[in-house]
């Protein structure tokens, strides 16, 4: 009798931790008799017209589990939500890099042609990835479920820009620049996606949380890198600082105001986490490099050290606005994801 009710008890607990819905026997020909399951159980194990099911017989119950047994983990996105179809470029690619195995946008009206045309350029970006119309209220992006070996795949990265590099040496020595062609950068590009996502792949992760936060390592390793940046340019500072004009030291000031600016709200945005304080970050950012097209005149009328200076603080703005990519990448999907896990083909 204890172990009857301890049974029931256990029962009842299930029940109450998951959603009860009821289903009516329907006829199916002269003798058969057949049940439909739920919409949103058969999307969240990948369930689609064909596929096998596999029913367990336990005696006053039937037990219905989806044959195949690895979860996917995805994200799925409101496009009726503010902003989110401006950022659906974007979470595109950031779910990708974060290792997510796929992204849903789901609209309250028919998708228009304008936005699968620019979802559609975009998967294209993206390696390996495959667009599918679910209805014409949804839409989804597959990612490959190819498995990378990390230490291999820098290895390559490492050569490929050292490839590109030697190639960029003789066109300048030879003046040939047709050495030099846009898909050699778009060739990096896609290695560099391919990288990033077998870096969070490579760890087992089986949910949405923890895929997040692996891509917030990979933000912390990048910022870890910018400490040694930030530690030459304090000690490039410290020696040639009464070697400045007025001129430069206001310009250098001004330039790393900015930079405290961006870096402040670049840390808003992973607390809050807050799209408006990533993006403030990013624009900031961009204000410093934007100094780079006007580097041959600060090289003509600037001292060399300050113009040093400035060269650095640039380099340090480009590697804060990687990170800061990555962190609007991780706002935007903390704000505007159902944060679903779901399991696909």
């Amino acid at each position: 009798m204890e172990n009857k009710y301890s049974t029931f008890g256990c029962v009842l607990l299930a029940r109450k931790n998951s959603q009860v819905i009821t289903r009516k026997v329907q006829r199916l020909g002269a003798s058969s008799l057949i049940v439909t399951i739920p919409k949103e159980w058969a999307r969240k194990h990948g369930i689609r017209v064909g596929d096998p099911i596999i029913v367990y017989d336990e005696g006053d119950r039937l037990v219905i589990t989806p044959s195949n047994s690895e979860l996917n983990v995805g994200l799925s996105f409101k496009l009726n939500k503010s902003n989110v179809a401006r950022h659906m470029g974007r979470l595109s690619i950031c779910s990708y890099i974060f290792g997510f195995d796929y992204v849903s946008f789901e609209n309250n009206r028919p998708l228009r042609g304008s936005l699968l045309n620019k979802l559609s350029e975009i998967s294209d970006v993206i390696p390996g990835s495959k667009m599918s119309f679910l209805n014409d209220y949804e839409v989804q992006i597959y990612y490959p479920q190819d498995s990378y070996e990390v230490l291999s795949l820098l290895a390559q990265f490492g050569r490929e820009i050292g490839a590109f590099l030697g190639r960029l040496s003789l066109a300048l020595r030879t003046k040939n620049f047709k050495l030099i062609r846009g898909s050699d950068i778009d060739e990096l590009t896609r290695l560099s996606l391919i990288v990033a996502r077998s870096a969070i792949k490579s760890v087992s992760m089986d949910s949405t949380e923890r895929r997040l936060m692996a891509g917030m390592q990979e933000i912390a390793g990048l910022l870890g890198t910018s400490i040694s940046l930030i530690r030459e340019i304090t000690e490039g500072l410290t020696k040639v600082a009464s070697k400045l004009s007025d001129h430069e030291v206001e310009r250098i000031s001004f330039v790393l105001e900015l930079l405290e600016v961006a870096t402040s709200a670049l840390g808003s945005g992973i607390a809050s986490p807050s799209v408006k304080k990533s993006e403030e970050a990013y624009f900031k950012l961009n204000a410093v490099i934007e100094l780079d097209r006007s580097m041959d005149e600060i090289l003509e009328d600037w001292s060399p050290y300050g113009a040093y200076i400035i060269s650095k603080l640039v380099d340090l703005a480009k590697l804060l606005e990687f990170v800061e990519q990555a962190v609007l990448c991780y706002s935007i999907i903390k704000k505007y994801s159902e944060l679903e896990e779901e399991s696909v083909p």
